[in-house]
């Protein structure tokens, strides 16, 4: 596990390693749909033949838009194990940006959900994201090898901005997303002896995997230790309160608006219990209480989440002291981050056992991290960006002496 890695296509070799496990999956309230490590390979690989026989070629551009889905996973893949450069793009962004990150990039092609299709339709052929990444599902590996991009090569282009302004491209290296990776594996090895007993993990996944943050928390770390990353159709909170109990998730990742949400759907259902009261009183004696005692003695938010969710991994705004709070007193462990997508897009990671809350942590990886004399934070790494796609004054803008300008 600790081979280094050339670009993103080597993750997917990680999947064909044990085909049969889950890999990711979809909870709605009513179904889940499980995709093994093994049909995402496969799908993957097969929209990739798909790609290259439509004529693309290594370094076009391809758009992808859709909800969170083992089928938005499995065409991101094969996308760059065409050796081309995904672009993904929000849900929420209208047509007109749609159409002009479109033009910026000269994309060939469209890979968006079904329903949106009609209105994305202009001089990009649109690819049906879940109806066909879902018909390649039970196809068998084409005998085509995956493109083996060099590590200098763009993966992605991410878009950070503009309804109004022109949006930036974010031009981010196989190494780039590889090198946070690496640092988090890295951090692993020298504690194996306690958290191996962590591993395989399920993770809920509750932010979009078109962000970074998503991406890398939510696709990229599964993949790497063999784990399951679930994700979910709505952010509605007492539904999440139910997926949570049902998937018995070891770790939670989401904003810090969708971690506000859920403190207080548990407590509107602590009350509709009749047990708010009495957890609020054992509550307020947690303060100073060791991890455990603070666990068992607020156990009524057990009997409401269950008992194997222990972790919140949350970054993408800074969060409230109070909601670290209230989650910490309860006996979760609350994991920070600092970064941006600049930055592929981790820079700093807390560590909950060291017992220190508020604060977003060390930085990770071969980062180097510094202060201007102003107090903005300035970081330099190969983590850092290539630039801005087909911008090079914004780029000389933040990159200018070599540090990434974080503002």
């Amino acid at each position: 596990m600790a081979e280094p890695r050339k670009n993103l296509t080597s993750l997917l070799d990680e999947l064909a390693r044990r085909p049969d496990r889950p890999a990711f999956a979809l909870r709605t309230p009513y179904r889940r749909f499980t995709w093994t490590a093994g049909e995402t390979h496969r799908a993957a690989l097969a929209f990739a033949g798909r790609l290259r026989d439509s004529g693309l070629l290594p370094g076009e551009r391809v758009l992808i838009q859709g909800p969170n889905s083992p089928e938005w996973v499995a065409a991101f893949f094969g996308i760059t194990a065409a050796g081309c450069i995904a672009v993904p793009l929000d849900e929420s962004i209208p047509p007109d940006l749609f159409h002009r990150i479109a033009a910026k990039v000269e994309a060939k092609r469209a890979v968006v959900a079904s329903r949106r299709s009609g209105e994305l339709q202009g001089n990009t052929l649109v690819v049906d994201l879940l109806e066909s990444l879902h018909r390649l599902r039970g196809e068998g590996i084409p005998t085509a090898l995956p493109h083996q991009a060099e590590p200098s090569d763009t993966a992605e282009i991410v878009f950070t901005s503009g309804t109004t302004a022109e949006p930036k491209g974010v031009e981010l290296s196989h190494a780039n997303l590889l090198v946070n990776l690496a640092g988090i594996e890295r951090g692993f090895l020298r504690r194996e002896w306690y958290l191996r007993w962590l591993l395989p993990f399920r993770l809920l996944c509750l932010v979009p995997v078109t962000h970074l943050f998503g991406q890398s928390v939510g696709i990229l770390i599964p993949i790497l230790f063999r784990s399951t990353s679930v994700f979910s159709s709505t952010l509605q909170p007492m539904r999440l309160l139910q997926f949570i109990r049902r998937e018995n998730p070891l770790a939670v990742l989401a904003v810090p608006r969708t971690l506000g949400a859920l403190s207080e759907a548990v407590l509107r259902e602590l009350d509709r219990r009749g047990r708010l009261r009495r957890f609020q009183g054992k509550y307020r004696g947690c303060a100073g209480r060791s991890a455990l005692w603070r666990t068992l003695a607020t156990r009524d938010i057990r009997r409401v989440l269950g008992w194997r969710s222990w972790i919140f991994v949350v970054g993408g705004a800074p969060l409230d002291p109070d909601v670290e709070e209230f989650w910490a007193r309860c006996g979760f462990a609350v994991v920070q981050g600092y970064g941006m997508t600049e930055a592929a897009p981790v820079v700093t990671i807390s560590n909950p056992l060291e017992g220190v809350r508020g604060t977003i942590g060390r930085k990770i990886g071969r980062q180097e991290v510094r202060l201007a004399p102003d107090g903005e934070i300035l970081v330099r790494g190969p983590n850092v960006m290539k630039g801005y796609y087909s911008d090079p004054t914004a780029t000389h803008e933040v990159l200018g002496d070599g540090w990434l300008r974080t503002g």
